[in-house]
C-alpha cells in the first residue's frame, strides 16, 4: 500500500506552517526539509523536541526527510561528520525514509569503485538507525550509472524525481522501469518543455503515466506532493489583464499561456481564488483517482 504525503514548504518553511497544509490536506505523513529556516543537520535538541511535540499534537508522523545539504564530493571525507549529523536527527524525527544525494563526482568510469565505496560508507553511518535510507538523483549521472549501483548495491534505494530527470535528458519512463524495484518514495511534479514548472498532467514528465504504473506494481512506499509553483499563485490573475506585460516579453507570453492553461485545468476564471492548499488539494484528488 502507497501512502501520499508531501512537502509543504513551497511558500514558509515555517513548521507549524507545514503541518497546517498537512492537516488541511487530510495527510497522516508529513516530508521535511527544513524546520524553520535550518536545515535538518542544523537543528538543536530543542528544535528536535519541539518539532516532535507539534507532530504529535498535529497526530502527524515524518515520512521522508530530505537532507537539503548536498556541497559534497567522492573525493572528500569532512562532509561525513555533517552528513551523520542529519541522520542522527532524521532518526530523532522518526523519519521513516531519509534522502540524500549522489556525491558530486568528476569522471564515472574511472570513479565507479570509489563510488560503491562511499556509499557503502553512508550505509554504515545509517547501521542503527530505524530509517530506509534512499539516494536523490544528481546532475551528471546517466541512467547507466544508476543502473551500475543498482546491480552492486544490493540495499540501495532511490527517490523518483521525474523533473530532475527529464531535466538532465534522462528518460522518466526508461528510469522508472529501471529504478521502479528500488523506490522509496516518489517525488510528484511537473514541467514543461522549456522547464517551467506546471500542474501534473500538463508537462512532459509523464507523470500521470508513472503514477498508474505506480499502482500496477503495488508501489509500497510514499507518494510525495512536491510542486513548486510560486510564480503561478502569486501571478496568475495577471494573464487576464488584457495590456498585460505579458504581451510585450516572449518569456512573460508564455507564462500567461501556461497560467491560463493551468487555470483551466482547475476550472478557474479570473475571480477565482487560490491558495497554496487548494493547489495541493487539487493535485490530491488526481492521485487519489488514480491509484484508488
Amino acid at each position: 500500500m502507497s501512502y501520499i504525503s508531501g512537502f509543504f514548504d513551497l511558500e514558509k518553511s515555517g513548521l507549524e506552517e507545514q503541518l497546517r497544509i498537512a492537516k488541511e490536506l487530510d495527510m497522516k505523513y508529513i516530508g521535511l526539509r527544513k524546520i524553520d529556516e535550518k536545515m535538518i543537520h542544523e537543528l538543536s535538541e530543542s528544535d528536535i523536541k519541539r518539532a516532535n511535540e507539534l507532530l504529535k499534537q498535529n497526530k502527524l508522523t515524518v515520512s521522508v526527510v530530505e537532507i537539503s545539504y548536498d556541497q559534497y564530493h567522492i573525493l572528500e571525507d569532512e562532509s561525513f561528520s555533517i552528513i551523520e549529523k542529519a541522520f542522527s536527527n532524521a532518526d530523532n524525527l522518526h523519519a521513516k525514509v531519509v534522502s540524500i544525494k549522489l556525491p558530486q563526482i568528476d569522471d564515472f568510469d574511472t570513479q565507479s569503485t570509489m563510488l560503491l565505496d562511499w556509499i557503502k560508507k553512508v550505509y554504515q553511518l545509517t547501521k542503527k538507525s530505524k530509517f530506509e535510507l534512499s539516494f536523490n538523483y544528481r546532475e551528471g549521472y546517466l541512467s547507466g550509472h544508476l543502473a551500475y549501483l543498482v546491480s552492486n548495491i544490493k540495499q540501495i534505494n532511490f527517490i523518483y524525481d521525474g523533473t530532475m530527470f527529464y531535466q538532465n535528458q534522462i528518460s522518466t519512463t526508461t528510469v522508472y522501469r529501471l529504478l521502479r524495484n528500488v523506490l522509496s518514495s516518489v517525488k510528484i511534479n511537473d514541467i514543461t518543455k522549456d522547464f517551467e514548472a506546471c500542474l501534473i498532467g500538463l508537462g512532459t514528465t509523464n507523470i500521470i503515466d508513472i503514477i498508474k504504473k505506480l499502482k500496477r506494481d503495488k508501489f509500497k512506499g510514499f507518494i510525495m506532493l512536491d510542486n513548486n509553483l510560486t510564480d503561478y499563485l502569486q501571478n496568475r490573475d495577471k494573464s487576464y489583464e488584457k495590456k498585460s506585460i505579458f504581451a510585450f516579453l516572449s518569456k512573460k507570453k508564455s507564462n500567461k499561456e501556461r497560467y491560463l492553461k493551468m487555470d483551466s485545468k482547475l476550472g478557474l476564471n479570473q475571480e477565482s481564488q487560490l491558495t497554496y492548499g487548494m493547489l495541493l488539494k487539487a493535485e490530491k484528488t488526481i492521485i487519489e483517482k488514480i491509484i484508488e
